[in-house]
């Protein structure tokens, strides 16, 4: 069952073609956006800027993992998981980076202490 304006013809059948070899569905797509729409409501400051990069983050988040998540764990795909891994997508994504960030770059010398003063920025 496909989800589009023109019923499955045309651009949709492109469209689909495209999300079909990228691995998502658009019941996937659809429960990940949702998820992630949901999500913005738990934040504490929200200003416009932060609510789209949420919605986008989360929905690209929840549309990978949440099927895979399910196939890692040898079960059937879920549409609610993907939608709660939609809602916690930019959570997710930040912890990733704080992880690869302490695995990798942990113990990097920090160069900025040798530019001149006019160049550092300051926290």
């Amino acid at each position: 069952m496909t989800i589009l304006a023109d019923g499955g013809k045309g651009a949709g059948l492109i469209m689909e073609a495209v999300l079909s070899a990228l691995g998502a569905g658009t019941n996937d797509i659809l429960a990940a956006f949702l998820g992630s729409v949901c999500g913005t409501f738990m934040l504490s400051k929200s200003t416009p800027r932060l609510i789209v990069g949420t919605v986008f983050v989360g929905t690209c988040v929840g549309t990978y993992f949440g099927p895979n998540t399910m196939f890692l764990i040898g079960r059937p795909p879920s549409n609610v998981v993907t939608f709660i891994i939609g809602s916690i997508g930019m959570a997710v994504l930040t912890a990733a980076g704080n992880y690869a960030k302490k695995k990798f770059f942990d113990g990097v010398k920090d160069v900025s202490s040798n530019l001149p003063v006019d160049v550092r920025r300051d926290p």
